[in-house]
């Protein structure tokens, strides 16, 4: 097997990031198309690698072209993975796209892309709205790279952290995501697993998270 070492030109670090896009910024109104909407980049360089949002729980749109820095198109013609059903079309929709090969677009550039077909969500009082979202990496000067070696003496050990949300009236899976968050108390963590369970009135969600003590 080949060796592939990734590595960032000289002086430069790479650090997680996500772009995202919902459907509050305009607003879209459902079922209508959008051409050349954009996210902007900034604050250094960002290369996409993975992205999510036409499905079910993301919920931003039936169909999409994203564009490179240069403005060249992903794909020849529109992805819509919601009229080509089938059980690999669905995994992939729900569990996002990789970026094939990864895409950098410059500080101060953006992603260009087009909705077809918006589904915002349109339920009251729901704060999980249909977005769109690019996971990546931000690239910049005099940054190390992600993971940094932890330099303090420790060691790991496996632990669980759990958290217990009740999801607001109205809400279902056509909704979009739903925001909560969860305090580490104490120590460095190592986020590895994120398991949900928990019955029609509320959801009980377990991370799976290693610490360095």
């Amino acid at each position: 097997m080949e060796d592939y070492t990734y590595t960032t030109p000289p002086g430069y670090g790479d650090t997680f990031y996500v772009y995202a896009y919902d459907s509050t910024t305009i607003p879209l109104v459902s079922g209508s198309t959008y051409n050349n909407l954009r996210i902007l980049i900034n604050d250094g360089d960002f290369i996409a690698r993975w992205w999510r949002g036409c499905d079910l729980y993301a919920n931003i749109s039936q169909g999409i072209q994203i564009r490179d820095y240069l403005q060249n198109p992903y794909w020849s013609a529109n992805l819509q993975p919601f009229l080509q059903p089938s059980n690999q079309q669905s995994l992939l929709a729900s569990t996002g796209w990789a970026v094939l090969p990864e895409k950098w677009y410059p500080d101060s550039g953006y992603i260009g892309f087009d909705l077809i077909s918006a589904l915002p969500n349109i339920t009251p009082n729901v704060s999980g709205i249909g977005q769109l979202a690019f996971y990546g990496v931000r690239r910049r000067k005099g940054l190390l790279n992600d993971p940094q070696v932890y330099t303090y003496p420790s060691y790991e050990k496996v632990f669980d952290l759990q958290t217990t949300v009740t999801l607001p009236t109205g809400f279902s899976s056509a909704s979009g995501g739903f925001l909560t968050a969860l305090e580490v108390p104490d120590y460095d963590f190592e986020c590895r697993r994120v398991d949900g369970f928990g019955g029609s009135t509320g959801v009980a969600a377990t991370l799976s998270l290693t610490p360095a003590d």
